[in-house]
């Protein structure tokens, strides 16, 4: 983008503020399994999947070799995954699958990889797929969301996982 004149500086800053209070959101599902998921099967199913454990205690995934992490997974009532909870049996009550939607180079195939995931779980334990307000998941309502939500991030001309975008918003 070319540097703006100085008298239009203020204007330019004050779109690009409204663009980010606007836009800077994410896409955010809970697997609730009907009974308590062990912190080590969760460790297996999750390195199984292809995600790793990052340095915020959270597992991610960064399919296609992606530097940012795609779909994080953490634990719905702690602040992260640890050793000492494996070793320690702990129990959770579920799963958070989610991602930054302008950080994400590609967020309807995000969004299918959390799908995949929680899938995944749900052959090997019987769980209900929630949203973030801990309704029942429509699938077809977020496949619109994510879509809108790219349209819009590119028609203010800022493509989702674009250098603009971490500019924007932050690093992941």
């Amino acid at each position: 983008m070319p540097m703006p004149a100085p008298e239009h500086v203020d204007v330019l800053v004050g779109h690009w503020r409204k663009v980010v209070e606007t836009m800077d959101v994410g896409f955010s599902m809970a697997v609730v399994a009907d009974d308590r998921m062990a912190e080590r099967d969760i460790w297996r199913i999750a390195y199984a999947l292809g995600f790793q454990l990052g340095s915020t205690g959270l597992f991610e995934w960064r399919g296609g070799g992606s530097s940012s992490p795609l779909v994080t997974m953490s634990p719905l009532e702690m602040p992260q995954f640890s050793l000492a909870q494996v070793e320690e049996a702990t129990t959770h009550s579920g799963i958070g699958l989610g991602f930054n939607i302008p950080r994400n180079a590609a967020p309807m195939a995000s969004f299918e990889a959390c799908m995949e995931c929680a899938e995944f779980f749900a052959r090997r334990m019987p769980c209900g797929l929630l949203d973030e307000d801990m309704n029942p998941l429509n699938v077809e309502v977020v496949r619109q969301q994510l879509n809108l939500a790219s349209e819009l991030l590119t028609n203010a001309s800022v493509a989702p996982g674009s250098a603009e975008a971490f500019r924007l918003f932050g690093s992941a």
